[in-house]
């Protein structure tokens, strides 16, 4: 009785960080949607804070490694958001946030490496892959030619940034197959968003300001946050509930 009211517990303090999570991210798009600073300010830092707490409350296996990963790359994340959160008192800053995502990045593309099951890919779900990472591929290209003319001194940094997060994309399609399709579908549809957010935010930055671009960058890169941690809770559930420990 005492482990199911524990449970229990657990569950609606999940429910309740859920809510408490949208509600900041709401008002968080509502600061930039009317350009009201004081409530960016008093919103981002606690995104990150708030999906570390959802995460670590859902996930059974606080110990393994794929915990860790995800762990330090909401905690990089979040120090991205602080970074450019400042960015306007400080240029600098832009910099710091960048290399902080590419961190970030980093450990998740560990991280997807860690999250799969010992089974045998289909051809099928190897064409799949194939696919989308010719896709992804063009996708870096394109964007990359995009800003290429429009970032002078910024050329080496971008181009390595670019290349991380459609590693970390690619890591997240690689998984198909290897993993239950909820999991592989939150992950990359994650990192989908995930290269939406930030090519706005370099196309807002560089290029020229994006209708309502603030509030489009935050919205896809919430989503992004928030379906992956989700799709690595699937993934630990299923291989906690089978016992199958590929890690």
């Amino acid at each position: 009785m005492a482990v199911i009211n524990k449970t229990s517990m657990k569950r609606d303090s999940v429910k309740i960080l859920i809510a408490l999570f949208f509600l900041i991210a709401a008002g968080n798009l509502i600061s930039h949607m009317f350009a009201v600073e004081w409530l960016e300010y008093a919103t981002k830092p606690f995104l990150m804070i708030l999906l570390f707490l959802i995460f670590t409350f859902s996930c059974k296996d606080q110990k393994s490694i794929p915990f860790r990963l995800t762990a330090m790359a909401l905690f990089f994340s979040w120090v991205g958001d602080i970074f450019l959160l400042f960015q306007p008192l400080n240029e600098k800053l832009f910099m710091l946030g960048l290399v902080a995502f590419l961190i970030a990045h980093i450990f998740y593309v560990i991280d997807y490496r860690k999250l799969r099951f010992q089974v045998k890919k289909d051809n099928k779900s190897q064409t799949f892959i194939n696919v989308r990472i010719v896709f992804l591929v063009l996708i870096g290209i394109a964007l990359y030619s995009t800003l290429f003319n429009h970032i002078d001194n910024l050329k080496i940094p971008i181009a390595i940034y670019t290349i991380v997060i459609i590693i970390m994309a690619i890591a997240a399609v690689q998984r198909k197959g290897r993993t239950s399709d909820r999991s592989f579908l939150l992950i990359y549809f994650g990192a989908l968003l995930f290269i939406m957010s930030d090519s706005m935010i370099a196309i807002n930055k560089f290029i020229e300001p994006i209708i309502y671009g603030r509030v489009l960058i935050m919205l896809t890169y919430i989503f992004a946050q928030y379906l992956i941690i989700q799709g690595i809770l699937k993934h630990k559930e299923e291989e906690f509930d089978l016992g199958d420990q590929d890690n």
